[in-house]
């Protein structure tokens, strides 16, 4: 029997590596994407197209910061019952922020600038209506 598993759903950068780290130190085998997204979205879209559980070729216990986990959340409940979810959320405008600078090295202020806050504005519509979509 496989053990439960605990899946990460909110968005990146609000505390998916930490809350991964965490598990690290209890003892959970947890699985940060991260930089490993490429390969993991085609794994998981590969399994589904062959009718496999979603995380078939997977053994971790905890997964974080992957597209994939909030959106397939029923798919993911359907395949491990009785595993955890946890949806960690953030301040839409520091997330907008600390996205930004994460992705294009502090490009806040020239975004603002060079395109006023039509790119802020966005990404906050866009973030908000995917949240109030769990």
């Amino acid at each position: 029997m496989s053990k439960k598993k605990i899946f990460i759903i909110g968005f990146n950068k609000c505390g998916t590596r930490t809350l991964s780290e965490y598990f690290d130190t209890q003892g959970l085998d947890a699985y940060h994407v991260g930089n490993d997204f490429y390969s993991f979205s085609c794994q998981l879209t590969d399994n589904m197209a062959h009718r496999k559980k979603i995380l078939d070729t997977y053994e971790h216990d905890v997964y974080s910061d992957h597209a994939f986990l909030p959106r397939y959340y029923k798919r993911l409940d359907e395949d491990y019952p009785d595993s955890l979810f946890i949806l960690n959320t953030r301040d839409v405008d520091d997330w907008l922020i600390s996205r930004l600078n994460h992705h294009w090295c502090s490009m806040v202020p020239a975004y603002n600038i060079r395109y006023g806050s039509i790119i802020i504005k966005t990404s906050r519509n866009i973030f908000l209506i995917d949240q109030m979509t769990y």
